[in-house]
C-alpha cells in the first residue's frame, strides 16, 4: 500500500491569516528521518490494532494546521471485504460532545446563553430531583462537564452489568428532537446534587442539546446560531422537508443545528448517524464475544436520542480539520477576523477549555480535569515526565474520546501553553515549548478497543520528539510544504 505523505509545517496557518504565505524554507524532518518517523506511527498503529483485534483502524494526524498523515488499516466491513481508507466513516462516539460544546460557545458569543443560570429557565418542564426528594439548581455548566447529577445509562440505585452494553446504548426508537428525548429519562432520580460530584453522563448531554434547541427556537425576533450563506440553505431547505414530533421548528431541532455547524466548519464527510439513510463509506460496526474473543457484528440501534453525546458520524480527516480550527482559534490564528471562527478565542480558553475542579479523569490522561466538552489535562502531570530534564518541553492536551455500540475512537490536540490562567500556575522551572500544534485523530470499528488513549498519546510523544530532534522549536515560523512519498 502506498500512501502520500505530505509535510507542510504551516504555523503560518495558524499564526496567519488566512491566504497569507511564508517565503523562507524549513530544514526539518526530511528524507529519511521523515521515512522512520512514519514507519514508527505505522508500526504503533499495527500493534495496537494486532492487540485489540480491531477489524479497522483509521488514522490522521497533522503538525501546524497541515495533515501530514492519514491512513487506513483493515477493513471497515469484514463481510464483504471492504477496505478502511480515509473517507471510511465511523461512529465518533463520545467525542460528538465537543461538537455540542462548540454550539454551547456559539451561543454564549451572542449572549443567548448563561453558563450558570437555572435551565429551568430554559426548559420549565425539566427538575429532577435526588431519591431522597432534594433538587437543586442545574446549569449548562453542570451538564457540560458531567457535574450535574443527570444519570446516565443506570438509574440510581441500579446495578451496573459489566459484562454488556447497558440496555438504553440499544436504543432503536427514532425520536425527532432533544427534547423529545428528555422521556428516556426525565422522571428519573438525579445520581447526586448538582456540583457535589462528577458522573459522566450522555444523557447529560441530551439535555444540554435541548437547552440549546429551546434557545434557539424561543429567540424573537428569530435570530440563526450562524449566517446562513449558501452552502448552508441546501441542508436547511432539505430539513424543511420533515415536520414531525414536537413543536419546534426544523431548524431549531439539535439535528438540524448539528447539520450547519459542519456546514460552518467546511466538514463534508460528518453527518448524524442516521441507521435507515444510505451513507457512503460508512464502516460496520464489530464487538469481540466476551465468551471466545470471536468478531462479531453488533445490534441495530438508532442514536438519533443522543446526536449530542454520541450520535454523530466522521472520519478521521474531518475531526483532524475540527481540531485545526479550533487550535486556530486558540493560537489567534482569527484575529480581526471573529466571524470565520465557530467561537472566539475568549469563549474557547475561559470556558470550553477551562477544567473543572473534582472532574479528575482516569490513566489514559494522568491529571486530566474535564472541561465543557473536552479532557483538558498538562503533559508535565504524566508520571512518566517526571524523570525527564527540565528541558523537555511541556504542552496542553486537549481532546476527547469515545465508546459507542461497534466503535472506539479519540481526537487529541497537543498544542503550546498559552492559555493565560494556565501559565500564571505553571511550574516555574518548565519550559513552555513553541513546538507547532499536533492533532491525532483515531477512529477504530471495533467497541472496547482498549489503549486508544495511550496509542494517541505515544504518537503524540513520537512526534513531538522527532520535532525536537530537527530543532524545529526555535526555527518552526519559517515554513514551506514538503512532500514526500512513502511507500508500504
Amino acid at each position: 500500500m502506498k500512501s502520500r505523505v505530505l509535510i507542510a509545517f504551516a504555523w503560518g496557518m495558524v499564526t496567519r491569516r488566512p491566504g497569507s504565505s511564508t517565503t523562507s524554507e524549513l530544514d526539518g524532518i526530511t528524507g529519511s528521518s521523515l521515512h522512520q518517523t512514519i514507519k514508527s506511527v505505522d508500526q504503533l498503529i499495527e500493534t495496537f490494532k494486532a492487540t485489540t483485534g480491531a477489524p479497522g483502524v483509521s488514522a490522521c494526524i497533522s503538525i501546524g494546521g497541515a495533515i501530514i498523515y492519514s491512513k487506513g488499516f483493515g477493513l471497515a466491513d469484514v463481510e464483504q471485504g471492504v477496505s478502511v481508507s480515509p473517507q471510511t466513516k465511523f461512529r465518533i462516539a463520545s467525542i460528538s460532545k465537543s461538537f455540542t460544546s462548540l454550539l454551547t460557545g456559539r451561543l454564549i458569543d451572542q449572549a443567548r446563553l448563561d453558563l450558570n443560570a437555572d435551565i429551568r429557565t430554559y426548559l420549565p418542564d425539566f427538575s429532577p430531583k435526588t431519591l431522597e426528594g432534594k433538587s437543586s439548581p442545574i446549569s449548562m455548566k453542570h451538564l457540560l462537564s458531567h457535574t450535574s447529577g443527570v444519570r446516565d445509562y443506570y438509574k440510581a440505585g441500579e446495578e451496573k452489568k459489566t459484562d454488556m452494553c447497558p440496555e438504553e446504548m440499544l436504543i432503536t426508537k427514532a425520536y425527532d428532537s432533544a427534547h423529545d428525548s428528555l422521556a428516556i429519562f426525565r422522571d428519573d432520580a438525579l445520581i447526586h446534587l448538582p456540583g457535589e460530584d462528577y458522573l459522566y453522563s450522555s444523557h447529560g448531554y441530551v439535555v444540554a442539546a435541548a437547552v440549546i434547541e429551546a434557545i434557539v427556537a424561543n429567540t424573537h425576533p428569530p435570530k440563526p446560531l450562524f449566517e446562513r450563506p449558501a452552502r448552508l440553505k441546501e441542508v436547511l431547505d432539505i430539513n424543511e422537508k420533515k415536520d414531525t414530533g414536537t413543536k419546534l421548528s426544523n431548524d431549531s431541532k439539535s439535528g438540524s443545528l448539528f447539520k450547519q455547524l459542519f456546514a460552518f466548519l467546511g466538514l463534508h464527510n460528518t453527518c448524524l448517524d442516521e441507521p435507515n439513510a444510505v451513507i457512503p463509506f460508512r464502516a460496520r460496526p464489530y464487538r469481540r464475544e466476551k465468551s471466545n474473543g470471536c468478531l462479531a457484528n453488533t445490534p441495530w440501534v438508532d442514536n438519533s436520542y443522543k446526536w449530542s453525546g454520541g450520535g454523530i458520524l466522521s472520519t478521521a480527516p474531518d475531526l483532524i480539520q475540527m481540531a485545526n480550527h479550533v487550535a486556530g482559534i486558540y493560537l489567534g490564528q482569527y484575529e480581526g477576523m471573529e466571524n470565520l471562527a465557530v467561537v472566539s478565542r475568549k469563549t474557547l480558553v475561559n470556558f470550553l477549555w477551562s477544567p473543572v475542579c473534582g472532574t479528575v479523569q482516569g490513566s489514559w490522561l494522568p491529571g486530566g480535569l474535564y472541561g465543557l466538552g473536552w479532557f483538558v489535562a498538562r503533559r508535565s502531570t504524566a508520571p512518566s515526565d517526571k524523570a525527564r530534564s527540565l528541558n523537555q518541553p511541556d504542552r496542553l492536551y486537549v481532546g476527547h474520546t469515545g465508546g459507542a455500540v461497534g466503535f472506539t475512537s479519540i481526537l487529541l490536540l497537543s498544542l503550546p501553553i498559552c492559555m493565560e490562567q494556565m501559565c500564571q500556575s505553571a511550574p516555574s522551572l518548565v519550559q513552555i515549548s513553541q513546538l507547532p500544534p499536533i492533532c491525532v485523530a483515531i477512529l477504530v470499528n471495533q467497541e472496547g478497543a482498549h489503549g486508544i488513549g495511550s496509542l494517541a498519546i505515544q504518537i503524540v510523544e513520537t512526534l513531538t520528539g522527532a520535532l525536537l530532534a530537527s530543532n524545529i522549536s526555535n526555527n518552526w515560523t519559517s515554513l514551506s510544504s514538503i512532500t514526500a512519498k512513502a511507500a508500504h
